[in-house]
């Protein structure tokens, strides 16, 4: 083994082969072998140490080489020392790096510098994007042109890119995690006087969830229990025939497939169109079917009614057949289970009140359908439950005039009541009334008007039998309330809430008969409603029919089914919602307290219509009604509709001499429209749409009219659906400021319309809106975070409000700019002399 000294640091050690390095100092070496003699050179050969060999001896030779190292000893420890704090430090970094990202805030300029620095593939791929995105974009003109909006049938269509150049580059910047700085030449600041409502959480709130009945939950039970039907009809029948009484199975098929069509009709379900082919075997079955039988009567009546809903050319035959036998059944008003033996009267034979509302039913659908009985059969009825009528109470018993009366039997009693008045026109003593009520009707509505009876449904026997009767009278009546109850509301919930899982009811004589009352009940009770009628202390009923009839008018002109409705001054004005249009009526000025104008007021400014009519012409009607404009809106003017005004020509044109009609409007919609000439005369007379007499269909025609006006043309809103909202129990979580601008101007046509938002924004998120009025020219971006301007008419905006607006918004503000109803006046205001 060789011995070898180590030019750099001197160290003497054992080599073996032609290349070693030094395990003290590390330097590489490449040994020569040595010349004779001993001695060699030693020097860099290609970055290396050429050394000479030291032969084993008792003392090693020193050999010096030629040329001393280029580094002392103490300099490369320095160095040494240096690059490993150097590389420690680098290491750390890389760990740091790792964890957490270091994050620069650097100008625009650092950032199209950190574009240029990355991969040239990278570079070249975003401009190429951007070019394209360029040429999908159409040039400027040469010369500025008027901005103009677009016509409402045009479509437009815009390119909407994926992005930009400088988009490009602050996304690569993110990337490499280091934030941009907003552009200097930005001119909207972000408004921090706010910057502690991004706090706020949007939540759905829970509170009153389930106390309130939607007419969506009404829509599914509905479903569901037609659903439970279709599963339950062979081809033309209900399934399973031999389970049921023979004689009940007749009409508990016929209520059946009335139950049918008429929730089909009400949810608009495609299974039940009238060109399905299970509805055409269910109608042609039924009319196949034998109804003689122990329940003759109600199995006629049944049919009739299910073959009405269509009303299809080819079962009319049938219908009249039908009534025919009915009628061969009635003795004086009342009706048996069967034909009677000849020579049987009311009197000598046996009968009830169920079977007799059920052959009065019968026969008020076949007339429905064009079936006309003579006018004794109507008088008759209303002589048969009139003696029928408990003397004591005013309601009705299941026989006799002793009692005690029931919930189902006096709604069958004032039904039938209401119906045989509205068959027979009836003319008062004065020429511009119609009959009154008769003393049995108001004393039979006197008793469902006392206490709970309206709610007893809920511990009788056949409840579907008795949610049926109400549904008959209080929509025959138009009485949205008996007492304190609103019956659909509270009695539809209950429905809903006993709704078998399968879609069914039980509790009555067979399931099918049970479900179908209750799908005529939730389909019935929850259908619009056309008109309200003001009741007050005076003459307000008059006419008692005249808004009934005006609804079965409207309902055939319109082809839909509506309800129509009485409604008291003493209940509040958010009850009234339900009815689009509240109809005011007499021959005399009527009192109305200040109490009363304030909530007609609220009443229209929340989306509703006042309707004011003179009977016959009455001079003191009139000058009540032009007063009444004066309390209700003193900021607008009543004046007269001209000939050309939309309302005249809603839905019908009117022909020939045009009704003179007065309105105030707030610059967008009618809130009240008065009628001088008599109207309601006609509409308590039973005519059909198109009848050839234009003079006796005009009036119906313009009162059909006033209401299409004042919905806009649009379907109008289920029952239980109403526009009003109603605040939430609990608190919000926060508000967010808004304020509404005034000016020198209409700024305030809807007031009622942010009250609606503002509730149905924290029933959406829980938080609440602070709606306040704002003078425009005192607007800053520190009073609210939102601002809204409308308007209905040209307004002309001032340099001062122009310059408030400006600042506003490059402080951060967000202004929202709406012309109230469309009006083009405002528009263009705003579009010319604002923006």
């Amino acid at each position: 083994m060789a011995l070898v000294r180590c030019p750099g640091c001197g160290q003497v050690f054992e080599f073996n082969g032609s290349r070693v390095s030094c395990p003290s100092c590390g330097t590489v070496m490449r040994i020569a072998p040595p010349p004779p003699g001993m001695v060699g050179e030693a020097g860099p050969v290609d970055g290396e140490v050429e050394t000479l060999v030291i032969p084993q001896s008792p003392a090693p030779l020193r050999v010096t080489p030629v040329g001393e190292p280029w580094l002392s000893d103490t300099a490369k420890m320095w160095i040494g020392i240096v690059v490993g704090v150097l590389m420690f430090a680098l290491v750390l970094d890389w760990f740091r790096m790792k964890i957490t990202p270091a994050k620069k805030v650097v100008d625009e300029t650092k950032v199209e510098q950190l574009a240029h620095d990355m991969a040239d593939s990278e570079i070249a791929r975003l401009k190429a994007q951007v070019e394209k995105l360029e040429a999908q974009v159409p040039k400027p003109p040469e010369t500025p042109v008027a901005v103009q909006a677009p016509p409402a049938a045009v479509t437009t269509t815009q390119v909407k890119p994926e992005g930009n150049w400088q988009a490009a580059l602050n996304d690569l910047a993110h990337r490499q995690g280091i934030t941009t700085a907003p552009a200097a030449t930005s001119t909207t600041a972000r408004n921090e006087a706010f910057a502690s409502l991004m706090a706020l959480k949007p939540e759905r709130p829970k509170d009153g969830a389930d106390a309130v009945l939607t007419d969506a939950q009404i829509n599914a039970s509905i479903k569901k229990g037609l659903d439970w039907f279709i599963n339950h009809f062979a081809k033309h029948r209900l399934a399973n025939a031999e389970a049921y009484d023979a004689g009940m199975f007749p009409g508990v098929d016929a209520i059946s497939v009335y139950a049918l069509l008429t929730a089909g009709q009400a949810i608009k379900d495609e299974r039940v169109r009238p060109s399905t082919t299970l509805v055409k075997d269910l109608l042609d079955g039924l009319k196949e079917m034998p109804m003689e039988g122990s329940y003759e009567t109600y199995s006629r009546s049944l049919r009739i009614s299910a073959l009405g809903v269509l009303d299809r050319r080819e079962d009319r035959a049938t219908i009249d057949n039908d009534a025919h036998l009915l009628l061969e059944s009635c003795k004086q008003g009342a009706f048996d289970y069967m034909h009677p033996q000849p020579g049987q009267t009311r009197a000598n034979s046996r009968w009830d009140n169920s079977n007799s509302q059920y052959g009065g039913l019968g026969i008020w659908a076949a007339s429905e359908a064009g079936y006309r009985p003579p006018n004794q059969f109507w008088k008759d009825v209303e002589s048969h439950w009139t003696d029928a009528q408990v003397k004591l109470t005013g309601g009705w018993a299941y026989q006799g005039n002793t009692g005690p009366a029931i919930l189902s039997m006096t709604c069958a009693g004032a039904t039938m009541l209401m119906l045989s008045r509205d068959q027979v026109t009836v003319e008062g003593t004065s020429p511009n009334t119609t009959a009154p009520l008769s003393r049995a009707l108001e004393r039979g509505l006197e008793w469902l008007d006392e206490g709970e009876h309206v709610v007893e449904v809920k511990g009788a026997g056949h409840p579907g039998y008795t949610l049926y009767g109400l549904e008959r009278v209080g929509l025959a009546t138009g009485y949205k309330f008996f007492g304190k109850h609103d019956w659909y509301k509270e009695l539809a919930k209950w429905a809903v809430e006993t709704q078998q899982k399968d879609g069914s009811w039980v509790n009555g004589d067979t399931v099918p008969s049970e479900t179908a009352f209750h799908l005529l009940f939730l389909a019935r009770g929850r259908e619009p409603v056309f008109m309200g009628k003001l009741r007050w202390d005076g003459n307000w009923t008059n006419r008692p029919r005249d808004v009934a009839l005006l609804t079965r008018f409207a309902g055939k002109a319109l082809e839909q089914t509506f309800n129509w409705q009485v409604l008291g001054t003493q209940r509040d004005w958010m009850e009234w919602t339900d009815a689009p249009v509240m109809l005011i009526t007499s021959d005399e000025a009527p009192k109305l307290t200040d109490e009363d104008v304030a909530k007609l007021r609220s009443y229209a400014l929340a989306g509703g219509l006042i309707f004011t009519h003179a009977e016959g012409g009455s001079a003191a009607f009139n000058a009540f009604a032009a007063d009444l404009a004066k309390r209700m809106f003193p900021e607008y003017e009543m004046k007269t509709l001209p000939a050309t005004h939309g309302i005249y020509s809603a839905l019908v044109p009117i022909a020939g001499t045009v009704p003179v009609l007065a309105g105030v409007s707030n610059g967008s919609r009618l809130l009240m429209v008065h009628s001088p000439t008599d109207l309601t005369k006609q509409w308590g007379v039973r005519i059909n749409p198109g009848e050839k007499d234009r003079a006796r269909t005009m009036a119906s025609d313009m009162g059909v009219n006033v209401v299409v006006w004042a919905t806009g043309k649009q379907d109008l809103r289920r029952r239980t659906d109403s526009a009003y909202v109603a605040e939430r129990t609990e608190k919000p979580v926060g508000k967010i400021p808004v304020a509404r601008l005034k000016y020198e101007g209409n700024w305030d046509p809807e007031p009622w319309g942010w009250v609606r938002e503002a509730r149905l924004f924290d029933r959406a998120t829980s938080i609440g809106l602070d709606v306040k009025g704002v003078d425009l020219v005192a607007l800053e971006p520190k009073t609210a975070p939102v601002a809204f301007l409308t308007g209905t008419a040209a307004h002309q905006f001032t340099d001062a409000e122009v310059k408030v607006v400006k600042e506003y918004v490059e402080g951060g503000g967000m202004l929202l700019i709406d012309s109230c109803g469309g009006g083009e006046a405002f528009a263009e205001s705003v579009r010319t002399n604002l923006l």
